[in-house]
């Protein structure tokens, strides 16, 4: 059976998304900001992209998710901690 069939993506290089530039771009930022800071609240995350809204921000997240270059953990029920993958790393 295949991945497809199964539920799982292959995962995708970021900034290599289903043919949306603005979206790759914000998918571009959040790893930026990731790469120097993380892990972080998702509230930090967006206040460190004043440009984008929360919305942006959250779908971009997870497509990443989705696409095994961010994790998400939940520290508590009010909070979640966003993180680079080992493959989200450069």
């Amino acid at each position: 059976m295949s991945d497809h069939l199964l539920g799982h993506r292959k995962p995708k290089e970021p900034g290599k998304v289903r043919g949306n530039p603005a979206r790759a771009l914000i998918e571009v930022a959040v790893l930026n900001v990731l790469q120097d800071q993380e892990p972080m609240h998702i509230e930090q995350l967006v206040r460190a992209l004043p440009a984008y809204t929360w919305r942006q921000v959250f779908t971009a997240v997870d497509v990443l998710r989705k696409d095994a270059v961010l994790t998400v953990t939940q520290p508590d029920q009010l909070s979640y901690r966003i993180g680079l993958t080992r493959a989200g790393h450069c």
